[in-house]
């Protein structure tokens, strides 16, 4: 079976759940958008989930990867505004995947942009390494 085949196969269950899972996420004004959202769904799925994980998300109707993977590009469709772009994998590089990210980062990437993220980040980074105590104390 070739890989289209298999991701043929695994589509086709999922899609008209996909869709409406996106569709209830997003305004009702970006309903033309669902078809785009879902097929980045699939792309972000296939680059960086484990498909073969056969736990299923109840309450999305998916398997709980595809609704992972439809919460991250709703999350990321949110905090890009019409006027902004993002560099999602240079965001990832350093901060590695927005899901692990503190939820306070997400509001400052969708009301600041990109640099107001990276600033914050490294203010965080900051305060949590000054407020460790140092792995070893001076001689007095």
């Amino acid at each position: 079976m070739t890989p289209l085949a298999v991701l043929s196969a695994a589509h086709r269950p999922h899609e008209a759940a996909l869709l409406a899972y996106i569709t209830a996420r997003t305004p009702a004004t970006e309903w033309r958008r669902a078809d785009q959202l879902a097929r980045r769904a699939w792309e972000y799925a296939l680059a960086h989930l484990d498909m073969s994980d056969p736990t299923r998300d109840d309450d999305a109707g998916l398997p709980a990867w595809l609704a992972a993977a439809a919460r991250t590009v709703i999350r990321r469709h949110r905090a890009v505004g019409a006027d902004r772009t993002v560099d999602w994998p240079h965001l990832e590089r350093l901060l590695g995947r927005a899901e692990t990210w503190p939820p306070h980062w997400s509001l400052v990437l969708a009301t600041a942009g990109q640099d107001a993220l990276l600033a914050q980040a490294d203010a965080d980074f900051v305060a949590a390494y000054s407020s460790t105590e140092p792995a070893f104390a001076s001689a007095a």
